[in-house]
């Protein structure tokens, strides 16, 4: 008999650019409720073309962290989206 599955957070991290404040807003909205929803998280290639994709259930953002600025650092800024969710569909 299999038991309980569990699922780890999937954590997508990217530079800073011009939307990054609305993905900000977007997490924050969740502060009152959370919905889950579905979601795919899609792989592209350096045309745009889908070369993966991962279908997901019960999909809610769980962190959402911003760049740490450093007076004498030359890294880029990045912020990194946490995504907690309930497995898989296909």
């Amino acid at each position: 008999i299999p038991g309980r599955l569990k699922y780890t957070p999937i954590k997508l991290t990217r530079p800073l650019d011009a939307s990054s404040p609305t993905l900000a807003r977007w997490f924050a909205g969740f502060q009152q409720s959370v919905s889950r929803c579905t979601a795919s998280i899609c792989a592209l290639d350096g045309e745009g073309g889908e070369i993966a994709r991962w279908d997901l259930v019960g999909v809610y953002p769980a962190k959402w962290s911003g760049p740490a600025f450093s007076a004498d650092g030359s890294n880029v800024a990045k912020e990194t989206l946490e995504l907690a969710h309930n497995g898989f569909f296909g």
